[in-house]
């Protein structure tokens, strides 16, 4: 009997050697790795494409890991001072919203010259001072996170234009949803 058959017999799952593709043994050394590289964004996208496993310990731990080095203000704003908490969407959608521009196209409602793709930005600042500013003064209660806008170059003779990103803490309870609801504001046909 092997020394591998035998360990499996024994009923040692810690001595039982990894899977040829897992690549880690522990994730502790993972995290270290990610906070000596200041939790570099793209990094982390690659390492979360490699295999199930890594794209699983990334679910679970990394991106909010990230969120939290990049943001820890708003993260614990956002999971009630809980920053090991949930967040609506879950931390990869945070990690998305903190760091991706989904760039705009023409709709019904708005209309620009060209589209714009989406993009990562060069960096994230989210405010909820400027949060404040876009809710209306009844909805003043609620929490927004805003980012300062993406600028995008429309062409000589029109304005930039500039994209914001925001995240509510608590929506589904939000004043402000209750009042889209009741003046049952129209969503965008993609939204």
């Amino acid at each position: 009997m092997s020394a591998t058959q035998r360990r499996r017999v024994n009923g040692h799952p810690s001595d039982e050697p990894e899977s040829d593709d897992s690549g880690i043994l522990n994730e502790g050394i993972l995290l270290l790795v990610f906070e000596s590289i200041k939790w570099d964004l793209q990094v982390l996208c690659l390492t979360a494409s490699v295999n199930r496993k890594l794209r699983a310990i990334a679910k679970r731990l990394l991106w909010r890991k990230l969120c939290v080095f990049r943001a820890p203000y708003m993260v614990a704003a956002l999971a009630n001072g809980a920053p090991n908490g949930r967040i609506g969407g879950g931390w990869d959608a945070l990690a998305k919203l903190m760091f991706f521009c989904s760039g705009c196209e023409s709709t019904r409602h708005f209309i620009v010259s060209r589209a714009i793709p989406g993009h990562f930005t060069r960096a994230s600042r989210f405010s909820k001072t400027s949060g404040r500013s876009f809710l209306a003064k009844k909805c003043r209660g609620d929490l927004l996170f805003v980012s300062d806008p993406c600028e995008h170059p429309m062409g000589d003779k029109e304005d930039d234009l500039g994209i914001f990103r925001g995240v509510f803490r608590g929506f589904m309870r939000s004043k402000t949803r209750a009042c889209l609801l009741r003046r049952q504001v129209p969503f965008d046909e993609r939204v």
